[in-house]
């Protein structure tokens, strides 16, 4: 990747590299379209504005998500149904989400964790003489499959995201995706009016990205950990602005960049070198499943897999490997040293926030799975580089005798 001339796009309205990234994403994926947004959850937020959803509307999504999520759907007027997670794909269930609609139901998102798909066949035909808009969320998993069918190929749209955690990293960004072709018509329409992230701010992005790009791409050690730890107390002692996209972590917005943006025509750049190698890494991840399932079971602790790991209608490329254990709190400071167990997702229902979870119209005790199996969850990022995985697979032999 060169990163020299990369950088000399930020500047530059470059909207034709866009297009050829949504084109060559689009073909990863299915027989649709795609369009760009600075992040998933603007891509969302469009959506729903163009579907006309507000005031009195309910839009049901999983308890297990983060606050950006509920916030995009807040800001349309309408409001969040939390609901329940699935203890098998630890992502949407038809059963939870059956228990949350009613008439004002007008939008249900079904989210794929960490790589599993969620059972949204079943939601799909479920959905299949009622009025209501699926929206799949991809963000935890691209290239996953069912029955040989992609995830995100089975809802009216699908919403990707693309920050430093996600599948695909290109430090930030989404994409929003139909098969719908009337419907792509009129989202790129009023798309067209939607501004870029200001030059300056893209500047603190391409900063941050080299950090990361250094320090953590195809690496699971504790330096990278640290340094960025380091680097976000100085920027709270010192009131410095964070790169990241983090101003819609509360209900409030306040912001210096516009919401929805487009993605920098630099990240799709960056995004175009990542599909080269999408099959590449995707292959290396799978891998690392099975190796991992197969150390599992020779270590006799078979019990704690999910279901869903196997079941042979699922062709899962794993963001995560995830399980569950009573004493996930201590496993997880045993892993501190091998990860970043500080950023485990979905510990508690609805995370990265700056507020309690009342605002975002969240009841406690509506979600009892996400709250039971949150204090238990134990995931693990996976790596693209098959090295790294074999690395990281030794490593985690020596914590498996305290599963027992």
């Amino acid at each position: 990747m060169k990163l020299n001339s990369i950088y000399k796009e930020i500047s530059l309205d470059n909207s034709y590299l866009n297009e050829e990234f949504e084109n060559k994403f689009s073909k990863l994926i299915g027989s649709g379209k795609s369009l760009t947004y600075a992040a998933a959850r603007m891509g969302l937020y469009h959506l729903l504005k163009e579907l006309g959803i507000g005031k009195n509307d309910e839009v049901i999504l999983l308890g297990s998500t983060c606050s950006v999520m509920p916030n995009a759907i807040i800001r349309t007027g309408a409001t969040p149904i939390y609901s329940d997670v699935d203890k098998e794909t630890f992502g949407s269930s038809l059963s939870g989400i059956k228990n949350c609609i009613s008439k004002n139901t007008k939008v249900i998102i079904a989210q794929h964790s960490y790589g599993i798909p969620c059972e949204i066949d079943k939601i799909k035909d479920f959905l299949k003489d009622k009025n209501i808009f699926l929206v799949e969320d991809c963000a935890l998993t691209v290239g996953s499959k069912i029955k040989n069918k992609n995830v995100g190929t089975f809802g009216d749209a699908a919403i990707f995201s693309f920050d430093h955690t996600k599948p695909i990293n290109l430090f930030m960004g989404g994409v929003l995706y139909t098969e719908n072709v009337q419907l792509f018509e009129k989202l790129k329409n009023s798309w067209k009016k939607i501004e870029n992230i200001p030059v300056y701010r893209q500047k603190k992005i391409w900063k941050e990205f080299i950090f990361e790009n250094k320090f953590f791409r195809n690496n699971i050690a504790a330096k990278g950990f640290f340094i960025s730890k380091l680097r976000s107390f100085f920027r709270k002692i010192f009131f410095i602005k964070s790169p990241f996209l983090d101003d819609d972590f509360g209900t409030s917005y306040i912001s210096d960049y516009p919401y929805p943006a487009r993605m920098p025509s630099f990240l799709c750049s960056i995004g175009l070198e990542e599909i080269k190698n999408f099959k590449e890494f995707s292959e290396a991840k799978k891998v690392f499943l099975k190796n991992f399932i197969k150390l599992i079971k020779e270590s006799s602790i078979e019990d704690i897999l999910p279901k869903s790991y196997l079941n042979d209608r699922l062709d899962i490329i794993p963001s995560r490997i995830c399980f569950q254990i009573n004493n996930g709190s201590d496993f997880r400071k045993r892993l501190r040293f091998l990860i970043d167990v500080d950023s485990t997702w979905f510990l508690e229902p609805i995370i990265v926030r700056n507020e309690p979870l009342k605002n975002f119209l969240y009841n406690a005790g509506s979600c009892k799975n996400s709250e039971e199996i949150g204090p238990k969850m134990i995931n693990i990022p996976v790596s693209n580089s098959k090295h790294i995985n074999e690395l990281l697979l030794k490593k985690l032999k020596k914590f498996l005798f305290l599963l027992n």
